[in-house]
């Protein structure tokens, strides 16, 4: 991985943790890199809002309150929400972009198989680029170019993809589920309940990372 990838990995996975501040020196030492690349993957991961500039203290992992996780996953809702109903009505006229979702939709099955084998950070990246590539195909199959763009910009903040990280055995299968249950009302032009499902979806997402940020687990158990 070059140091771009390899520094997001980190900020996705927990390995650099929020508020944890980024030293151009010490990076480079640990990657085997000159900082010139380092330089660059800072940059650019501060354009995504995975890094920030703080005060007195250089850059830093973005650190997410509660109300971030709501305000994110709650727009999701009905942004996606409304891409849902949107592709449900597009279907029957894009056969080919509902090949794409089934496919998507069978690799997320596949990446959750994974996890649910060894819940690697490898794994987990991987389920977080089916995940992404679902949702991405969902909103193609919608027609609208600003629900595209949209969820460019809010599914690579940390508060999106942490579920699936922190997701117990029965919440990964349930929303590996939804997305199945998603994919059959779309398919079959359900935009109604396209809709719902999208909506209990990210909702259930939402819940999941909120509970972790309330109570989570000893690092010593």
């Amino acid at each position: 991985m070059n140091a771009y990838e390899q520094l997001r990995s980190d900020i996705l996975c927990g390995n650099l943790k929020p508020g944890e501040r980024l030293l151009e020196e010490q990076l480079a030492l640990r990657l085997q890199m000159s900082r010139t690349p380092i330089r660059e993957a800072i940059r650019r991961l501060t354009s995504e809002g995975l890094l920030i500039h703080a005060q007195n203290r250089g850059v830093t992992v973005r650190t997410y309150l509660p109300d971030h996780v709501r305000d994110a996953y709650n727009l999701r809702a009905q942004v996606e929400s409304y891409a849902a109903a949107l592709a449900a009505g597009q279907a029957c006229h894009a056969p080919e972009s509902l090949m794409r979702l089934s496919e998507a939709n069978k690799e997320c099955e596949e990446m959750a198989d994974r996890i649910l084998h060894q819940k690697s950070d490898e794994n987990v990246l991987a389920m977080v680029e089916a995940n992404r590539k679902f949702h991405h195909q969902m909103a193609t199959l919608s027609g609208n170019q600003y629900i595209l763009e949209f969820l460019q910009t809010v599914m690579a903040l940390p508060v999106t993809y942490n579920g699936f990280y922190w997701f117990s055995e029965n919440e990964l299968r349930e929303s590996v589920q939804q997305h199945r249950m998603l994919f059959q009302a779309i398919s079959n032009g359900d935009a109604e309940a396209a809709r719902a499902i999208m909506a209990s979806h990210i909702y259930h997402g939402r819940d999941g990372v909120l509970q972790h940020i309330a109570d989570p687990p000893s690092s010593t158990s």
